[in-house]
């Protein structure tokens, strides 16, 4: 009897560690699943917690969830978050790197929910970029828009920002010794919710926050740099940030 009950002990806790390890952890399913971010999955890979290695590659998102990127409890939106300076959870997209000076438009498509980080020590954090890609001795690597959350910025307290990449000396190429930012505050942080679009074509570089126009500007300077659009998270400094998208999409008309 006691070998029996011994047994069975030994069953009932293989039995409950294999249905650990198989079931489902919630708000850890993939976002892949949802057919509304396959578009966008299918176009990049995930960088996560820094930029290399990826974490998941183009390709391999079927199935795919982790500490950093899942579905939330609900299921429906798709979640990115990380801790510690300098760390991200992305989507970089992969294909058809691209000119600002292209004649087809380049467009990044969101609706978004930005959260307050738990950690106030975390005063910045991007959620969406504009990146240059670095080719050999080629680009800046650098980021000609980054929008972010910040907690105390200019006297503005939790609001959002577009930080944008300009030369200092206008009369020169831009390049990493003539290298400035212009920042624009796109208002306070909405607490659900939001839509944003960044708009690239022929030098010209829009966003919009629910519709309404918030960056309109030339950026002719930054033509002749191969481009892709990220969007997640990434840490300006330590704690833990936080981001769910209802929708997401790379486009390249006006539909």
């Amino acid at each position: 009897m006691i070998k029996l009950t011994r047994s069975l002990a030994t069953w009932l806790c293989a039995a409950a560690l294999f249905s650990a390890v198989v079931a489902p952890v919630q708000g850890q399913d993939a976002p892949y699943d949802l057919e509304k971010f396959r578009s966008v999955l299918d176009d990049s890979k995930l960088q996560a917690p820094t930029s290399s290695p990826t974490k998941i590659k183009q390709g391999d998102f079927r199935g795919a969830s982790n500490e950093y990127f899942f579905l939330d409890k609900t299921g429906r939106y798709m979640t990115f978050t990380v801790e510690g300076d300098s760390n991200r959870s992305e989507l970089r997209q992969s294909t058809g790197d691209w000119d600002t000076a292209t004649e087809t438009p380049q467009r990044l498509i969101a609706r978004v929910r930005v959260f307050v980080p738990e950690d106030e020590g975390l005063e910045q954090f991007t959620f969406l970029q504009i990146h240059d890609k670095k080719n050999g001795s080629e680009g800046l690597n650098k980021p000609l828009l980054r929008l972010t959350r910040r907690s105390d910025y200019r006297d503005k307290q939790d609001h959002l920002w577009a930080h944008i990449r300009t030369p200092e000396n206008d009369s020169e190429p831009i390049s990493l010794k003539n290298l400035a930012t212009k920042n624009v505050d796109l208002g306070p942080r909405l607490e659900g919710f939001f839509d944003v679009e960044i708009r690239v074509q022929k030098s010209r570089m829009t966003v919009a926050i629910n519709g309404q126009t918030k960056v309109d500007m030339d950026v002719s300077y930054w033509n002749g740099l191969d481009n892709y659009f990220k969007a997640g998270v990434y840490n300006q400094n330590n704690g833990r940030s936080k981001v769910e998208f209802e929708s997401l999409r790379f486009s390249n008309s006006d539909n």
